[in-house]
């Protein structure tokens, strides 16, 4: 059966995950992972970002 979701996003697909029964897009990265690095997950882009302060 073919997808019916749309794309998590256009671009950098690979930072998504996508639940195929409700087609929610979530990160693949967790906050935990990021801030490891002492970065926060930024939720739209899925990326770990350098804390704004």
């Amino acid at each position: 059966q073919e997808n019916p979701c749309g794309p998590c996003s256009e671009r950098r697909k690979h930072l998504f995950v996508q639940d195929p029964q409700t087609c929610k897009c979530s990160c693949k990265n967790t906050d935990s992972r990021c801030k490891a690095r002492q970065l926060e997950l930024n939720e739209r882009t899925c990326r770990c970002d350098k804390p704004r302060r």
